[in-house]
């Protein structure tokens, strides 16, 4: 089986769900025995504890694995606003975490064009990491159709992409259809997954990810896991 080096989760907005679908993909991933590690390496905004929350919660899932966060911005802005990421520790960090283990989820900051420092944006972390296959996560609400297109349209030429549309609610499912239908239209070669109140299975995105020349299918759903809220 030959399994991806690393899966970069990305988000059209904040508040997407990218940690949801993280935690997600980590958990499926270790039910079919993959040696797997979800990494947060650039967070923004911390709580009264001096903690990012999606840090803490991706470590409450991995006991052992502490060294998950390489820059956390104590504001919740753009780095480029509080305290810059440096580019060459970064992606140094990023490809000996990569090499530890079979496949490794590094779960991004924001929308594409977040600036992390000047020059250098989320889609430049990204485009630098060229073996990494890329999850983006679309929020289905007012405004994402846009968002959706814009960032395929940057993400879809150059990249290996899953899309995935998450669904809050039920009142959210006609936006999540809407985007559906757009990226048929736009981009049909690029798979897409719902994230649904309990609807659908997530192995063929896990297939996808583990062998991805011998997946086909074009359209899966995602259930819940565990009552977790998937924002």
């Amino acid at each position: 089986m030959a399994a991806a080096t690393a899966c970069f989760i990305t988000a059209a907005d904040t508040d997407s769900g990218k940690t949801f679908v993280t935690t997600l993909l980590l958990d499926r991933l270790r039910r079919r025995g993959t040696g797997v590690v979800a990494l947060k390496p650039v967070a923004c905004g911390v709580g009264d504890d001096g903690v990012n929350g999606d840090v803490a919660r991706l470590r409450a899932l991995q006991p052992g694995q502490t060294e998950i966060n390489l820059h956390t911005t104590p504001k919740p802005l753009a780095p480029l606003f509080d305290q810059p990421v440096d580019r060459a520790a970064l992606l140094a960090w990023c490809r000996r975490r990569m090499a530890a283990q079979p496949v490794t989820l590094i779960e991004g900051v924001g929308g594409l064009m977040v600036p992390l420092a000047a020059g250098f944006t989320q889609l430049d972390w990204i485009a630098a990491l060229p073996e990494a296959m890329v999850v983006l996560v679309v929020r289905a609400r007012l405004g994402c159709l846009s968002q959706m297109l814009a960032h395929l349209t940057l993400l879809a030429p150059r990249r290996r992409v899953w899309l995935v549309i998450n669904a809050v609610s039920a009142a959210e499912m006609p936006f999540a259809d809407q985007c559906r239908q757009a990226a048929r239209a736009w981009f049909p070669r690029v798979k897409v997954a719902l994230v649904a109140p309990g609807g659908g299975e997530l192995s063929p995105l896990v297939a996808w990810l583990l062998a991805p020349e011998r997946t086909t299918s074009q359209e899966v759903g995602i259930a819940a896991m565990d009552g977790r809220a998937n924002q």
